[in-house]
């Protein structure tokens, strides 16, 4: 229960309006995450604060790698050929206010471009890094 100045348990400074007088408090209990939640199995531990271990990448990490893909060729110093692969192959993940994504990009023959990527909370994706790798 929470006063009408925002203050739980608290009466409010002003006698005229009204205070609800109760014995106990009440408690209510949420249900727990569901099972499947409780059953993902991670390669390596989550490290708080940090960058994750790699892991395969998905359609919404390729999203973010095409949103970047011109400014990551061009910081990366890397010459595409004009049907050049651009595939995210895997990536590992930082929360922050928004989130941090490592991504290692496969080019097909010209090797692979890692990329560092901030996605705000508002979806928009901001390019820190990208450096050329021959291989992975």
């Amino acid at each position: 229960i929470v006063s009408e100045s925002g203050h739980p348990w608290m009466k409010p400074a002003s006698t005229t309006m009204p205070v609800l007088e109760i014995d106990e408090p009440k408690i209510c209990v949420c249900p727990g995450p569901p099972e499947e939640l409780l059953e993902i199995e991670m390669d390596e531990p989550m490290i708080c604060g940090g960058f994750g271990g790699k892991r395969p990448a998905n359609a919404e990490v390729q999203a973010i790698a095409d949103k970047v893909k011109d400014a990551a060729v061009r910081r990366a110093n890397v010459l595409l050929m004009e049907d050049a692969e651009w595939k995210a192959v895997q990536y590992s993940c930082q929360v922050v206010a928004g989130t941090n994504y490592d991504i290692d990009v496969d080019t097909g023959n010209s090797g692979f471009v890692n990329i560092k990527v901030y996605v705000d909370l508002e979806d928009n994706a901001e390019l820190t890094t990208a450096v050329y790798k021959a291989n992975l």
